[in-house]
């Protein structure tokens, strides 16, 4: 059920995305880079260790501080993403 809600949070969160034109280039890219990196975990079992530096859930707390202020639902929704990859374990 986890799996199922996350991919489901994931998809508002990139819709969410695609509507909010405010939001800088730099954020968006790396909103999307974690969203895929989300994905790779729960299909792997394991965090891509090749290309990051940062635990996803360190990236997605950042995302959260920064989407905060100007973007406060997009921000609540990565929070439950990191709320529910908690509940998992992850």
């Amino acid at each position: 059920m986890s799996h199922e809600r996350l991919h489901e949070l994931l998809g508002q969160v990139h819709q969410e995305l695609e509507r909010a034109d405010s939001i800088d280039d730099e954020s968006r890219e790396l909103m999307f880079e974690v969203s895929d990196d989300i994905r790779y975990l729960l299909e792997s079992g394991r965090e891509k260790t090749e290309d990051q530096t940062r635990p996803v859930g360190d990236r997605l707390d950042d995302l959260v501080l920064a989407f905060e202020s100007r973007h406060p639902r997009l921000s609540r929704m990565i929070e439950e993403v990191i709320d529910t990859l908690g509940k998992m374990g992850i």
